[in-house]
């Protein structure tokens, strides 16, 4: 495989290392979707492995997000809403194998490198001061669209939830587990460590069930949910006059996906995002995504300049 390398230890944990090849960064691109397809088949029939690792092969971080060349290629909302829903079978292995995932993240998890770790059985974050957390895909005109507009609103409390796929903000780890969106924190020094040893427990003890406190399950009941999200959506409409479809379809998905099953749930998140993908708003965003990428690589300077040093300047 071209995106993993693995290693099966004795005691049946097998450690997923991420490293997709010709990318400094880990992103979701289709030989990733290809080699773990292959692989997924593998860790279910194999009775030796006990539970799954995912870890970083890389320095710069877990996984990035999406390759946005894949959302650039959508040209209809069917494009769009097949990249969704593949999305969904992809990380519907992960969450419902009878064998526990474990995701060790250290440095950057975004977009739909947080939706596989969402997709896991249990997720473990380091106090690295790179890692960040989040699903900033409204910043590109679009939904999370690989089961995080639908999963991460039943994971924590709604408010909470809103606020990130509304801001598309990054939070550190710390933050991210007072939130509820990770298990734990540790050190870089033991994220492998801290994985296996979690691996060897669910293995044991099987997924723990998450408490809930007052306030959460406060917020669970129909009509509290329905102020917030009205709360919500006044608050888009004034900073963005209904002209920015990406936050009024991420309330949409919420509202409706709460109150249904997790499949139809999904079903209406795959529409929306489809419908995001064939937008104007989002091609547009895309294309300024692409064009700050290039002009970042920019040094202004002809090849053939010999830089002078400055040893007076006036304003």
């Amino acid at each position: 495989m071209k995106s993993f390398k693995t290693t099966l230890n004795d005691q049946g944990i097998l450690t997923i290392s991420i490293d997709v090849a010709n990318e400094t960064m880990n992103v979701l691109n289709q030989q990733v979707i290809d080699d773990f397809e292959l692989l997924s088949s593998d860790i279910e029939k194999n009775d030796a492995i006990k539970a799954v690792i995912f870890i970083s092969g890389k320095q710069q971080g877990f996984i990035a997000g999406a390759d946005i060349k894949i959302l650039q290629q959508a040209n209809t909302a069917m494009d769009g809403k097949t990249i969704a829903v593949n999305a969904h079978t992809l990380f519907g292995r992960i969450a419902n194998s009878r064998k526990p995932h474990i995701a060790a993240i250290d440095g950057v998890c975004l977009g739909a490198g947080y939706e596989l770790a969402l997709a896991c059985h249990y997720r473990i974050a380091t106090d690295n001061k790179d890692t960040k957390i989040g699903l900033p895909e409204v910043m590109l005109g679009l939904l999370p669209g690989g089961m995080g507009n639908t999963k991460l609103p039943r994971l924590i409390s709604l408010t909470a939830a809103l606020d990130m796929l509304l801001s598309g903000k990054k939070v550190d780890s710390k933050r991210a587990m007072r939130m509820g969106m990770i298990d734990e924190v540790v050190s870089p020094n033991i994220l492998q460590y801290s994985a296996e040893s979690t691996a060897l427990r669910l293995i044991e003890q099987g997924t723990p069930r998450r408490s809930s406190s007052f306030k959460d399950k406060l917020m669970k009941l129909s009509f509290i949910r329905k102020l917030i999200i009205k709360k919500a959506r006044e608050q888009v409409m004034q900073k963005t006059q209904g002209l920015y479809p990406a936050p009024l379809a991420i309330l949409d998905v919420v509202e409706q996906g709460l109150h249904k099953p997790l499949n139809k749930a999904l079903e209406i998140e795959a529409t929306q995002f489809g419908e995001l993908t064939a937008s104007p708003e989002a091609k547009q965003l895309i294309n300024i995504y692409f064009a700050t990428t290039e002009l970042k690589k920019e040094t202004f300077i002809d090849t053939d300049e010999t830089p002078q040093a400055v040893t007076r300047l006036g304003i």
